[in-house]
Formats: structure tokens, sequence, C-alpha cells
């Protein structure tokens, strides 16, 4: 279609229909081409053209997104590294003190306990058996080593014997106690190849008689337990006490 003559356009432009003044006004703002008005630009926005994926309103620009791939939609940007350890930061898992050993053969779990085993109450005159017993918590024990203090007032000491503990395991033992004034010395361990033992079981057999009345105790000293590599395992020892009647 044939474009229509400028001075046409001028009484076209009334904002409510009515003809204007037909004086021929020259406007820089009109598109002649097309015969429409150029729009007028929003305040505060940009005459230059958006960026492209820029937000068309305020000609604010949108954030760039993270070149992860993995950051937040609202821009809160990419999440933190993992920990170098693989977990999360300030855990108080640990791995130590799991209180097993591998030592000794088997899972083990504790120290190894020495204690002894016989009545809590006697007469005074009366002979009586105490045993000297050990729980190796799952470890062999080749060795076995123990004094054993009394009080020679009260307590006299009448013999000393071996134990089924070693040789219940198949195993040749040295065995060799010594009674001196509030003290015996009882050298203990297994000879040999054969297996060694473990658990629970009975190093020695005191037989006692009380002289005096009043409590009685019997207590461990210089207590070694290992292994074939001589390896000292952990100790818990405990006493013997009885009360001793008139």
């Amino acid at each position: 279609p044939s474009e229509r003559p400028p001075e046409n356009l001028s009484s076209s432009l009334s904002p409510c229909g009515e003809s204007q003044d037909r004086t021929t006004v020259t406007n820089p703002d009109l598109d002649l081409a097309s015969g429409r008005g150029r729009p007028e630009p929003q305040a505060g926005a940009s005459a230059s053209a958006p960026a492209p994926g820029g937000s068309a309103a305020g000609g604010t620009s949108a954030p760039a997104p993270s070149p992860s791939g993995g950051g937040d939609s609202s821009g809160g940007g990419s999440p933190p590294p993992p920990s170098p350890a693989g977990g999360s930061s300030g855990a108080g898992s640990s791995a130590s003190g799991g209180g097993s050993s591998a030592s000794g053969g088997g899972a083990t779990s504790g120290p190894v306990r020495l204690g002894f085993r016989g009545p809590a109450q006697v007469s005074v005159g009366e002979t009586f058996d105490v045993e000297v017993v050990i729980d190796s918590a799952g470890r062999q024990v080749s060795d076995a080593p123990y004094h054993v203090l009394f009080d020679p007032a009260l307590l006299e000491i009448v013999s000393v014997e071996e134990g089924s503990y070693f040789r219940s395991a198949g195993a040749q033992t040295v065995f060799l106690p010594s009674v001196q004034a509030g003290r015996i010395i009882v050298g203990h361990s297994m000879v040999g190849r054969g297996s060694a033992p473990s658990g629970a079981g009975t190093l020695a057999r005191l037989r006692i008689t009380a002289r005096g009345t009043g409590p009685v105790q019997l207590a461990l000293d210089s207590a070694s337990v290992s292994n074939r590599t001589d390896e000292p395992f952990a100790l818990a020892l405990s006493t013997w006490s009885a009360n001793v009647l008139p």
C-alpha cells in the first residue's frame, strides 16, 4: 500500500480522536515509514537493549548460572566442597577405643584379670584352700609369674600346688613356688611347642591355716602375664579377704 503524506499523519494523532490544527508539524519522534509514534522509554529504563538472559523490567540483568551447574537458582551459590576425610566435619566418631586386639591370638577385650577364689569366713586353726585364678580375655598365655602377699601373724602357708590352667592345654610347664615370710614367689610358665592356653582357669592352689582371728587378706604383687613373644598384657588385679572367727 502507498504511504500516506506526512501532513495527514498530524491530524490522526489526537489522543481523543478529535482533529487537531491542520498546521503541519514535523515531529522527530514519528516513524514516517509506519505512521506510528516511537514508544516513550519508561522511567529508569536503560535505552540500550537488554543483555541476553536479562530482565525486561528495570534493565536489571539476571545473574549468570553457576559454572558447576549445581548452584541454587535463588543465587545462593554452589554447595561447599565435601570434607577431605569423606565425612561431615566435627564427627565425634573415631576408630580407636574398640577394645579388641589380635595379639596373643583371637579377638580380645579388656585386660587380663588375676585374682583369688576362696571362702569368705573361716575359723581360727582351720586349714582351707584359696585358688589363684586367671581370665586372659581370649589371649594366649605362656608366662605368668607373680607374688602373693600375706600377714604371717594371721596366716600360715602350708603348701603351694600348681593349678590346671597350663596343663589343661597339654603344655609342659615350669612351676617354682617359694614361700618366704609374708610373701610367696611363684615362677610359672609353659615350655616346648604345645598349644598356649587362653580363657579362665586356676594357676595355683594355696593351702593355708588360720593362726589368728580377725580380717585377713591376700594380695598380688609383681605380676606379669605375657605370650610366646614375651609381649606383656595389661593386668587387672584383685585381692582375697576373709574374716577369721575364734
